[in-house]
């Protein structure tokens, strides 16, 4: 208990600083562990504005991840977005849509060096490409390192992460009648939060992102809520999500 009030300690002065934008994301999903390499999460998430208290929007995620070897995994995503629609005066419609497709890795580091150790270090890469009504598709390539941290609890995690966004299409132009694109990486993520595997497979997490944008866009603050049940076969030890999943 005492580790815990030190964690809060340090972390949640630095949220009452920021001036910038703050948001709250809450996440549902439950995930379903046929086998014991392969699984399937499917989770909803509402997207609040807090600072302007206005909706932002709403997402239904599906990912898939199958575990090549203990340390190493392939996933693959797909996501749909609901979203207030910023061309209104194109189609008279309130709301709008994005798709996106996602594919990559993990790759657990310490485990990889150690195949017993209790905390993690995961190496995550993946590209994506997400598809809207009336603007520019969007490509990503992400990469994310993320540390979950035993402390010597039972039902407590701490849980770290930095991820970089470079988007290879963020500027375009005509050359020669030709369209040219070129890529930024124009978004740094930092979070943490607190994990807590409960019994019976569900799962809790609390905790803070802040969104560090390299373009003119305001940094975001975001205070993050998620909450996973996992279905899986009797005989197999629940394997927790540890937080919001890769993709």
């Amino acid at each position: 208990m005492k580790r815990f009030a030190l964690f809060l300690l340090i972390v949640l002065p630095s949220i009452g600083w920021t001036q910038n934008s703050n948001f709250n994301w809450n996440e549902i999903g439950v995930k379903v562990k046929p086998t014991k390499r392969f699984s399937a999460t499917l989770s909803g998430q509402y997207r609040w504005n807090v600072s302007d208290k206005i909706y932002s929007k709403t997402l239904f995620s599906a990912r898939l991840k199958y575990d090549i070897a203990k340390p190493f995994s392939i996933q693959a995503s797909y996501r749909r977005t609901w979203m207030p629609n910023d061309y209104f005066y194109l189609d008279n419609q309130d709301n709008t849509y994005g798709h996106r497709f996602a594919a990559g890795f993990s790759w657990d580091l310490l485990r990889t060096i150690k195949s017993k150790a209790k905390s993690s270090l995961k190496y995550t890469s993946q590209y994506q490409k997400e598809f809207f009504k009336f603007k520019r598709e969007q490509i990503y390539w992400r990469n994310r390192l993320s540390l979950d941290l035993y402390i010597g609890l039972k039902r407590m995690t701490p849980v770290f992460s930095a991820e970089s966004f470079f988007r290879t299409n963020q500027y375009f132009q005509l050359v020669n009648n030709v369209a040219v694109t070129s890529g930024l990486m124009n978004e740094m993520r930092y979070s943490f939060g607190l994990n807590f595997d409960l019994p019976n497979n569900h799962e809790i997490q609390i905790g803070g992102l802040y969104r560090d944008f390299q373009t003119k866009k305001w940094d975001v603050w975001v205070m993050q809520f998620s909450y996973f049940y996992t279905i899986e076969k009797k005989k197999e030890k629940a394997t927790r999500t540890i937080g919001v999943p890769e993709f």
